[in-house]
């Protein structure tokens, strides 16, 4: 569902609001099929693309400033525009996955007794929370490679496990939001006749909004709903060009 309002607030401000609802859904875990002989058997939220909500907002505002003025002062100080490119988005979808060697067919873990949910304390800041930082509930899953001498250290029975696909399903983690604001001032000259120079100063996550990356999905890893790293810092751009 795609919903868009455009509205020009003032005769120098000009305001778009775009909203997107979307589920995008699959039967393929990465570039394939776990299962060959039952495509459907975990289909679900497609991993890296199912961002369920999106909204974007979007100003352009020409500066009033020596609007009307001549000479020199229009000429530097008039006609500035400023525009802002706020995209505020949810967190995609993961998949749980499985670590180490020998492990046969299994891609995927057991979930525990109950099923439950895979929502966790959603920690992610080692300033704030240590080596105890966690995105998501990782007592809801089982190492299904986990055996001693053979026999499954599963505390849900004592089937051997080697090979097991597992039964957590595509996409049940959602992954952390975006927040990025993106704003320029620019200008643009007229020298000579149709010549046109257009400066332009741009910030890309003006506010240096710290938008973490994607935590670690394998079961029984170190990084196991870690997450290491963030999105670009902000970065400051100038910019000249020149049309003739």
């Amino acid at each position: 569902m795609d919903a868009q309002i455009k509205h020009p607030v003032s005769k120098t401000l000009f305001a778009t609001v775009a909203y997107t609802w979307s589920h995008n859904t699959t039967n393929l875990a990465g570039n394939g099929v776990i299962d060959p002989y039952n495509l459907n058997r975990f289909h679900g939220n497609t991993e890296s693309l199912n961002f369920p909500q999106s909204a974007a907002i979007t100003l352009i505002y020409t500066l009033p400033f020596f609007e009307h003025s001549k000479g020199i002062g229009n000429i530097l100080a008039g006609g500035w525009r400023f525009s802002d490119i706020t995209t505020l988005r949810s967190g995609t979808s993961l998949s749980p996955g499985v670590a180490g060697s020998n492990m046969g067919l299994a891609a995927r873990p057991l979930m525990a007794a109950g099923n439950p949910s895979t929502n966790g304390p959603k920690t992610w800041k080692p300033s704030v929370c240590g080596t105890t930082c966690s995105w998501f509930n990782t007592a809801a899953f089982i190492d299904p490679t986990a055996h001693i001498g053979g026999i499954s250290t599963n505390p849900l029975n004592s089937t051997l496990y080697y090979g097991l696909y597992g039964n957590a399903q595509t996409g049940i983690i959602r992954g952390p939001g975006q927040e990025i604001y993106n704003m320029a001032l620019f200008k643009e000259f007229h020298p000579y006749r149709a010549s046109v120079i257009e400066f332009r100063a741009e910030a890309f996550n003006a506010f240096n909004h710290a938008n973490p990356s994607n935590p670690g999905t394998a079961i029984s890893n170190s990084s196991t709903s870690k997450i290491s790293g963030t999105s670009d810092p902000r970065i400051l751009e100038l910019a000249l060009r020149i049309k003739f």
